[in-house]
């Protein structure tokens, strides 16, 4: 039986899932949850109980967000046109 699945069902939060959509799973909820603790400086690898770094590592991916820098430009309307 899968506990955390009942949970997550009867908690309600994923009701309104566009069709496809599909709620988180353990996984990668603990994933999300490893990641955040490293950017607020908590050691991951001992609130996951992780034996191995590599371990730790491997859940972090996936969750950086890169943004790309693009120059700033100026779009010049012709007043003369409709």
């Amino acid at each position: 039986m899968d506990h955390f699945k009942l949970a997550r069902d009867a908690s309600g939060f994923y009701k309104k899932l566009s069709p496809g959509q599909t709620p988180p799973t353990f996984h990668e909820i603990r994933s999300l949850l490893i990641f955040l603790f490293e950017q607020q400086g908590v050691d991951a690898q001992a609130r996951a109980a992780h034996n191995e770094r590599q371990t730790t590592e491997k859940y972090k991916k996936g969750h950086q967000i890169e943004w790309n820098v693009v120059e700033l430009a100026e779009i010049q309307l012709d007043k003369n046109s409709n």
